[in-house]
């Protein structure tokens, strides 16, 4: 069991990890760029809203 916890742990601060880097990230690109990098924000977004509607039934 403790094993379990300990893995369980692992995880959750993997996870703290990448939503701050990401946030950061974020931040940063449009801190150093300006707004025009917004669509760096949405891009990545645009295909699954795509397949989304795709496959909406």
């Amino acid at each position: 069991m403790a094993r379990l916890v300990e893995c369980l742990t692992v995880f959750a601060i993997a996870g703290d990890f990448m939503s701050a880097a990401t946030l950061l990230g974020i931040t940063a690109i449009i801190f150093g760029a300006g707004y025009d990098a917004v669509i760096y924000l949405g891009a990545p977004l645009g295909p699954f809203f795509h397949n989304h509607l795709l496959n909406d039934r």
